[in-house]
């Protein structure tokens, strides 16, 4: 079953709809997405408009998370949609999230002397979580800045933070709602070194890295050969997907459905 196990939508940070989403990956014959907004799984309620597709939705959801200062993105899948603790704990997420975007779009708006609308007028529903590059993409189509850096000194300068949960934490509330827990796109984790990570957290319960993403550079392909090729030695499965933000990115990695999350589409628990 050919995959794109990590897609992004308007309930996010993404450009595309849900529905939308599910209807051009059917066009490019893909038979299963998974929607990973950031911190909220509220698109998967508004599948059902999608219709009759020849597309498999596995459940899905990009957390953010901290482990001992280092920010991780883990991606859950297959998890019991509405099940307690994930469900708490994605509903604490994007309050948090919520309340930190007003303050620091509150704090522009005043710093930068500027009519800017508010954040609900630019970003409105089904919107559930805002991110930072989505201030910085406001703020340049306001105009009230020139240069996208100056947009992104300006976001980091006034962010209070959202104070996501630790790494074991989501890991025990994924788990226990039924999820597994991959790590997304390895290489791009700063400051940590692949194979030790993906050790360290295998030892805390991880069930699978991300290994197949379309940010590795030409010269990274042997890094990512080799953090597969570890992930597989510790008994871990390989996920892959297109982390798409745009219609167009959808489907630009796709994967053969690992037996693993293939038991969780079938509700084979």
């Amino acid at each position: 079953m050919k995959a794109d196990l990590h897609i992004h939508t308007t309930v996010s940070d993404g450009l595309t709809g849900p529905v939308e989403a599910l209807r051009l990956a059917a066009s490019l014959g893909i038979d299963v997405v998974a929607i990973t907004d950031h911190d909220t799984d509220a698109a998967l309620p508004l599948l059902g408009e999608a219709g009759a597709l020849p597309v498999a939705v596995l459940p899905g959801v990009e957390m953010d998370t901290r482990l001992d200062g280092l920010p991780l993105e883990i991606l859950v899948y297959g998890h019991r949609v509405g099940a307690e603790p994930l469900a708490g704990m994605l509903a604490g997420a994007a309050g948090r999230r919520s309340r930190r975007a007003e303050i620091l779009w509150t704090a522009l708006r005043r710093a930068l002397g500027a009519e800017l609308p508010p954040l609900s007028a630019l970003l409105p529903p089904p919107r559930r979580v805002i991110t930072r590059p989505q201030m910085v993409d406001c703020l340049l189509e306001a105009r009230v800045l020139p240069h996208r850096q100056g947009a992104r000194e300006a976001v980091a300068f006034y962010d209070p933070g959202f104070d996501p949960p630790s790494t074991e934490e989501a890991f025990r509330a994924a788990k226990a709602s039924g999820g597994l827990c991959v790590l997304a796109h390895p290489l791009q984790v700063g400051g940590a070194d692949p194979k030790a990570l993906i050790e360290r957290l295998a030892g805390m319960g991880l069930d699978g890295v991300e290994t197949a993403y379309p940010y590795a550079a030409p010269a990274d392909q042997a890094r990512a050969a080799e953090v597969a090729a570890w992930a597989g030695r510790l008994g871990l499965i390989g996920t892959g997907g297109s982390d798409a933000h745009r219609a167009e990115e959808i489907g630009r990695v796709t994967v053969e459905l690992p037996e693993a999350l293939r038991a969780r589409l079938l509700g084979g628990r």
